[in-house]
């Protein structure tokens, strides 16, 4: 096949180009994948997905809008990239691609490296590029009238605003900045072919673009079932997931490693297993059609599961051999996020705390009368230097049984109309009827109470609370009144009010009213405790423990839910008992256990 593709002609090429467009309009193929070897070379050898075959989702003839895929390195995935986009540009005439990466250099090498290699070597570059079509690193037109941009943004969008685009490929989604994405995608909205996005990257933390877009995706993994035990009756499936079993699945180091002996084993039996014989399962299906989203690993590549020299680099670079820090093996090898800080709730945690009904004033005071005490927590806002940081109210209520339920909170869209806030809050407090409000007293805190008092508030009824930042013997103490505080308030150790709080979620004393995220533009209130993290810092004294907030989230209704929860155990002193909360959600003995890990 190799003699022929270097003998045929422009003419035949061209031909033969009809031909399979024929074919794929015939409704014959649902996806280009099969065709590729008649339209790619590279490396001298026809283009196949052979040794790709979990990319073959770039290539369905009906797209979806937005798709991303987060990646190992070194899993083909720009070069699956770059023929993508040029079958894209050869079927459609008028198609304009725009790539767009973080750095300069990554749209050069994308251009150089990938498309020009792939047009010089293919046959099907012969048709598509002409003499006297534009051939600049950063500008391909093709003899059909479409075309490629290459452009950059790292800390700016500036080079890509004006750019008129009809799909859009972001690559090393992760260095990019979210804040850019509107002003990027900006480039297809006047598209005549619809909105297409394509998106790509290897993660690195949790706080950024890439694992934002993973979070808002369809989350694929690709499981492969395992053929030599059972699971229910079914064959056991493994899923290639750090949240799974992706490491139990990198079976030990022996030299008979191949295709029919793959690195990769069962989780439950330890038996090898072949990831060719998986498929994509979405672990939200609703999003599938409009916002896929693909996990691909470095161990369910045959350049790795099948050959014994480079399983043997991934099993060293996992025990840290290089030096390969674990942050480093997560994110080059596996294709996962890795944050050296931990964050203190999952969106499962917050899932299974959302139980209580609609978050609306009216179900609000329909059930306000259920609880002994009820506190109105208020952190204050600001605007913040990227407009995030809003005056955010959280009403939670003590039960009988000790346990807290937060049953409504907002965010109040003018953070410098001070006056505007006070009256808001003031009619809150009249439908709702807290009994008391917990609110943060630092900084501008003192000037919003006096706010809230003349509008009609009592200081009986007020909780002025002040975060401290040095480690306290007790959580929560009332402090006298002094220096730049004019009356009596309750200091608050931060770090561990708010480890109090979350653990207290996770273990079930505290319930909120039903998940509230819609998209990324509408995330609701209960994914603030999503930007809240624990890291481990040394000083002269010993290591101590800080809860660090995601520079690019909100954490805004973690804080009023911090200030309200703590308000009602101070006022009613019943703080939580999270052995005895963690023995009636797991089971008696796992407290120990808990306590252990």
């Amino acid at each position: 096949m190799d003699g022929i593709i270097n003998e045929v002609t422009k003419d035949s090429v061209a031909a033969g180009l009809q031909h399979v467009i024929r074919v794929c309009r015939s409704g014959q193929l649902s996806s280009a994948a099969p065709v590729l070897p008649l339209l790619f070379s590279l490396y001298g050898k026809p283009y196949t997905l052979a040794e790709h075959f979990v990319f073959e989702e770039m290539y369905t003839f009906v797209q979806p809008p937005q798709m991303v895929f987060m990646t190992g390195r070194q899993v083909g995935k720009s070069t699956n990239l770059a023929v993508q986009s040029i079958l894209l540009c050869s079927s459609a005439p008028f198609m304009t691609v725009v790539f767009v990466t973080p750095l300069a250099e990554q749209a050069r090498r994308l251009s150089t490296m990938y498309i020009a290699t792939l047009l010089d070597d293919s046959p099907i570059g012969k048709v598509l590029v002409t003499p006297g079509m534009i051939r600049r690193v950063l500008h391909r037109d093709f003899s059909n009238r479409s075309r490629m941009l290459f452009t950059y943004a790292f800390r700016d969008a500036t080079r890509v605003r004006g750019l008129p685009g009809s799909r859009l490929v972001i690559d090393e989604a992760q260095d990019i900045l979210i804040d850019l994405l509107p002003v990027i995608r900006e480039v297809i909205s006047h598209s005549q072919f619809g909105q297409l996005e394509l998106c790509s990257g290897t993660p690195k933390t949790w706080d950024n673009t890439l694992a934002a877009m993973w979070q808002d995706s369809s989350q694929a993994e690709w499981f492969i079932p395992c053929s030599h035990c059972t699971t229910g009756g079914f064959p056991t499936w493994n899923i290639p997931s750090p949240d799974f079993h992706l490491e139990r699945m990198l079976g030990p180091q022996v030299d008979d490693i191949s295709e029919r002996y793959p690195g990769t084993i069962c989780h439950k039996c330890g038996q090898p297993i072949s990831p060719r014989q998986g498929r994509w399962v979405h672990r939200y299906p609703e999003r599938r059609w409009r916002y896929p989203g693909y996990h691909v690993s470095q161990p369910i590549m045959p350049y790795y599961y099948a050959n014994p020299e480079n399983w043997g680099r991934i099993l060293a670079k996992q025990r840290g051999v290089g030096p390969t820090p674990i942050n480093m093996f997560y994110n080059e090898v596996l294709g996962w996020p890795y944050d050296l800080a931990a964050n203190l709730l999952t969106e499962k945690e917050l899932r299974e705390a959302a139980i209580l009904g609609p978050n609306t004033v009216e179900h609000a005071m329909s059930v306000r009368d259920r609880y002994v005490t009820t506190v109105l927590g208020i952190d204050w806002g600001g605007g913040g230097e990227r407009g995030i940081s809003l005056t955010t109210l959280s009403l939670a209520g003590m039960r009988y049984d000790g346990k807290i339920d937060v049953i409504w909170g907002i965010k109040l869209l003018t953070p410098h109309d001070h006056i505007r806030e006070a009256i808001n809050i003031f009619d809150y407090c009249r439908k709702l009827r807290p009994n008391f409000i917990a609110h943060d007293y630092a900084g501008g805190g003192a000037i919003r109470e006096t706010l809230l008092v003349q509008a009609g508030i009592s200081t009986d009824n007020i909780l002025p609370m002040v975060y401290t930042m040095a480690p306290a013997r007790f959580l929560c103490v009332k402090q006298l009144a002094h220096g730049g505080y004019a009356r009596d308030y309750f200091m608050l150790d931060k770090t561990r009010a708010i480890q109090l709080v979350c653990n207290a979620i996770r273990v079930g004393i505290i319930h909120f009213f039903d998940y509230d995220y819609i998209s990324p533009d509408a995330p609701g209130l209960l994914r603030d405790f999503l930007a809240l993290s624990e890291e481990k810092i040394s000083t002269r004294v010993g290591e101590v423990y800080r809860v660090t907030r995601h520079p690019s989230n909100s954490d805004d209704f973690a804080q009023a839910t911090t200030y309200a929860c703590c308000g009602l155990w101070q006022v009613t002193q019943k703080w939580p008992d999270l052995v005895r909360a963690i023995d009636e959600k797991y089971g008696a003995g796992s407290s120990q256990t808990e306590a252990e890990s």
